[in-house]
């Protein structure tokens, strides 16, 4: 999930960041004795750690200094960052504080926009207690997880090893010559292997996008790499094979100590950081334990490779997912090189495309989760709850489980639906600490199983001062399966600090006091993705439309970072006065424009409704956050940040008058609402299709926009999503040229490429969709052509994954004879060019206009198509301007490769139009010569 996803909009000398659904929060752990703050060539981006190298939420940042009117004020988003990009050149003091550390305060040079600066700092623990108290831990002991996660002192083998070949999948390994060192076995058999020696490792991608996707990274359309040392992670037979082939004999395995111990702080410590937003947490031993209490489960084959070039690459071939919490995809090669860090391949297994099973709505999941229920209490920053999880298998005989809980949140009883203790697997959550549960039995293919989990821990919500909040944790506050794909139902019940208000997911069923608390029970009405709840001292403001219910919850004060911002204010040098700007912000009280919050919903739902077919849910809760710079969406819950609670005024004078933050508030809440349909009621498969929710989202904003503020927003906002597509960043590569759309996620996962899926699942899926409404745009009759495909999309994939493939089967069912270009009734020509390819075309466009008589005018000109492949097709729009600022649509001309074609038409008009042009409402993505 995740989120890792962020939308940036710059605003002033602040960042501002739509975080929009499914990113994973993190939020400070309480222990952690440092932060380290960097800066970047962009301005001054902070990054803020704790002494583990994991990112944190939530850190409030000030930034001051004598060329800043009003000192900035900040906190980091989901990924630990803030960013600064219109700084000028000067001096300046930064502020960082969070909870549990001592104030920080470090003066900083910045050079200037393009500069790079770098910033390093360490916090000193404050001196308040800050350890988390946990109910005696009851976690039972499985002997043989035990046994293999144990130091291993004896029981090495050795065989020397000359000229040995073997392939895995698309990998090529050649052992030229060394020696191989098996590792003890468990339960009789080998899992791990040492090579030391010379040898190379070569991939030659079977897919021609993989091929082009390499080539981009690393210039060359092959892979390859000599190596000095192996570390082979295998359950696919491998080992038994060279155990039966090579001359072993026994070894005390001192030359392989150091090597030991370097794997030992790789498996446990460096990947389970998930380097680059890569499988976090991961618990190598518990895939073991799962291989040997399954023998019939998916096999792997991991190779971590020292080498020459690259001395920290990781190869993988794994029949359950190389990456598992985004795509169903077998086969994996990354560079975790914290520095130089790139997911260099992602595919599916060669034979599923041999046989067309490489689709990404195929699921590895071994259980389907019915349904969650949830007793949570919250005090203060602690939450202690016990969620029971109730499951059907899909699959017989797995009985090592694995569930999305946030190793911060500490598991002290696992026990099955008779009260019975079972064990389970949970490390320090600074090391590899997944949560797992070892089944006393193993599972059966449709036979539902319950186990109750209770755990306590920090994290989860932090005090912003003002009665305000921060939910972090969001998607790993509890334990859940299927990563967004697997549909549940929820029952939750929280136990809450009565003078604050709660809001769940789900429909209130029952609300009590105990004492100083307040419970509140919640249950959904649909089956849903995820859960979550928002929680502060809320005033609420309700109202309805049509059949559904809508609650707004802001609060009266603003977060301690906001607090009194008039007082921050510069005095006036010649008068000695305050400015008049101070009275110009006036009181910073966000549920004061509840009701525009109300207003916005109302017009939202009654558009989407039309467009996209009827929200599902019956009832949504809008709830401000303190965090300025990002919103969210869960099903019913709408997570807006604290600044779409101010008024244009305050935005104003906080922003030094830039007006992107009242750009990017134009469209957090309808982009946010949008995600009720796009990512709850129809639900991506994988990260190739996750435009299919961010894209889908955006340009629900965007038709917001249309109807509610007019064309010229409209237009105004595709032209900026025009730019993020095509701008080229500090290394010279724009979005557009780094990869497909339709590779999501992996186009952020290099350094050079980092902020890439921003920039091109959000505004490319958004313009795919905007397109192909152009496409089906009719005079007569409008946008029912789009609207019938919409709703056909919604109620065909209602509650249910979905891909690309869908919805372009979707999309060729409703197309227009003119969109018919191959003359097969598909649409792998748009698909192509546009989901799947990386081209933008370039045009160029002229004409003239002559008055033919009797009512009619003769225009003339040529349309121009370059930078692209000899097959890359367009259907481009040609318009006419007419003096009142209308557009008269006089037809669609085809335009395939790079070719010039000629317009020579004569239409009727009822008069003579100022111009002629080409894609008056950004028709086509594209650019102008």
């Amino acid at each position: 999930m995740f989120s890792n996803t962020l939308l940036r909009r710059q605003a002033g000398a602040v960042i501002w960041f739509l975080c929009l659904s499914f990113v994973i929060v993190a939020t400070l752990p309480m222990s952690s004795p440092a932060l380290r703050v960097e800066a970047s060539v962009e301005g001054l981006k902070i990054t803020v750690t704790d002494a583990n190298g994991r990112l944190v939420a939530g850190a409030a940042i000030k930034i001051s200094g004598e060329t800043l009117a009003v000192p900035l004020s900040t906190v980091t988003d989901a990924k630990g960052t803030a960013t600064l990009t219109t700084l000028p050149a000067g001096t300046y003091t930064v502020e960082i504080s969070a909870p549990g550390f001592k104030e920080f305060s470090e003066t900083v040079a910045v050079k200037g926009e393009g500069s790079t600066d770098t910033l390093a700092a360490k916090l000193e623990v404050a001196p308040t207690e800050q350890t988390v108290t946990v109910a005696a831990n009851n976690k039972l002991a499985d002997p043989v997880y035990t046994q293999l996660r144990a130091a291993v002192t004896t029981g090495f083998q050795v065989a020397p090893v000359e000229g040995l070949q073997f392939k895995r999948d698309v990998g090529l390994f050649a052992l030229t010559k060394g020696k191989l060192y098996l590792l003890p076995e468990t339960m009789n058999r080998n899992f791990r292997a040492i090579y030391v020696g010379q040898g190379t490792f070569t991939l030659t991608p079977e897919l021609w996008q993989e091929r082009k996707y390499l080539k981009n990274i690393t210039k060359a359309e092959t892979f390859s790499e000599e190596f000095t040392q192996l570390v082979i992670l295998s359950s696919d037979g491998f080992l038994a094979d060279c155990k039966k082939k090579l001359p072993f004999t026994p070894d005390d395995g001192s030359a392989i100590k150091s090597i030991l111990e370097d794997t030992n702080t790789l498996l446990h410590k460096t990947l389970p950081r998930g380097i680059g937003g890569f499988r976090g947490n991961d618990n190598f031993e518990a895939q073991e334990l799962a291989a040997l209490y399954w023998p019939q489960r998916p096999t792997y084959f991991h190779a971590f490779i020292k080498g020459t070039k690259n001395k920290s690459l990781w190869y993988g071939v794994d029949r359950s997912g190389f990456f598992p919490t985004q795509g169903p995809e077998e086969v994996g090669l990354v560079n975790y090189d914290d520095s130089d860090f790139a997911l260099l391949y992602h595919a599916h297994a060669t034979e599923k495309y041999a046989r067309g099973t490489a689709v990404s709505t195929f699921s590895h999941n071994v259980i389907d989760v019915l349904n969650y229920t949830i007793e949570a209490v919250i005090s203060k920053e602690t939450l202690t709850a016990t969620a029971a999880v109730a499951f059907r298998g899909t699959v017989s005989g797995p009985r090592v489980l694995t569930f999305g809980l946030e190793p911060r949140l500490r598991v002290n009883r696992v026990t099955d639906s008779q009260g019975t203790a079972i064990p389970f697997i949970q490390e320090s959550e600074k090391n590899d600490g997944a949560f797992s549960v070892i089944l006393p039995t193993p599972i059966k293919n449709g036979v539902e199983t319950l186990i109750k989990v209770s755990y306590e821990g920090k994290g989860v919500v932090t005090d912003a001062g003002g009665g305000n909040y921060f939910v972090g944790l969001r998607t790993s506050w509890y334990p859940s399966y299927g990563d967004f794909k697997d549909y549940a139902l929820y029952e939750m019940t929280f136990k809450s600090p009565k003078k604050y208000s709660l809001v769940a997911t789900g429909k209130m069923e029952k609300q009590s006091t105990e004492g100083d608390f307040q419970v509140t029970t919640w249950k959904s009405p649909q089956p849903m993705v995820v859960a979550g709840f928002n929680f502060a001292l809320y005033k609420k403001k309700s109202g309805k439309d049509a059949n559904t219910d809508i609650d707004i919850y802001a609060t009266e004060r603003v977060p301690d970072f906001l607090r009194n911002p008039q007082q921050d204010l510069p005095q006036n040098s010649r008068a000695g006065t305050v400015t008049d700007e101070s009275a110009a912000v006036g009181e910073l009280t966000p549920s004061r424009l509840a009701n525009d919050a109300l207003v916005q919903t109302q017009n939202a739902l009654r558009l989407y409704n039309h467009f996209f077919g009827e929200y599902p849910y019956g009832q949504i809760a809008i709830s401000q956050q303190p965090a300025p710079n990002f919103g969210q969406a869960w099903p019913m819950l709408v997570y807006l940040p604290i600044t779409a609670f101010f008024d244009k005024t305050q935005l104003f004078f906080l922003t030094r008058g830039n007006n992107q933050l009242g750009k990017f508030i134009d469209v957090v809440g309808p982009h946010e609402l949008a995600h009720q349909w796009w990512g709850h009621m129809v639900v991506w498969s994988s990260y190739h299709d996750q435009w299919l929710s961010e894209g889908f989202a955006d340009f629900s904003a965007a038709l917001y926009l249309e109807q509610v503020r007019g064309l010229k927003r409209a237009n105004e906002f595709w032209e900026e999503e025009r730019r993020l597509i095509t701008e080229k960043n500090r290394f010279g590569l724009a979005p557009a040229d780094v990869g497909p759309l339709w590779y999501g996620l992996r186009l952020d996962l290099t350094q050079k490429t980092s902020g890439t899926y921003r920039r091109t699942v959000y505004p490319k899926g958004a313009y795919v969709l905007h397109m192909l409404r152009r496409l089906m745009w009719d005079p007569q009759t409008g946008d029912q052509k789009f609207i019938e495909m919409m709703h056909d999309f919604t109620s065909t994939y209602r509650f249910k994954p979905t891909s690309t493939e869908n919805f372009k089967t979707i999309a060729e069912k409703h197309m227009t004879p003119a969109m018919n270009l191959q003359g097969n009734g598909k649409l792998d020509w748009f698909f192509l060019n546009w989901v799947y390819g990386t081209e933008v075309p370039e045009f160029g466009f002229s004409a003239n206009v002559a008055d033919a008589g009797d009512g009619k005018f003769k225009i003339t000109g040529t349309l121009t198509q370059a930078n692209v492949h000899d097959k890359f097709a367009v259907i481009v729009p040609i318009y006419a301007e007419m003096e009142d600022e209308k557009y008269v649509l006089l037809g669609r001309l085809p335009i395939i490769g790079n070719a010039t074609q000629n317009l020579d038409v004569t239409v009727p008009l009822t008069k003579k139009p100022k111009r002629i042009l080409i894609n008056a409402f950004h028709d086509v993505l594209g650019t102008n010569k």
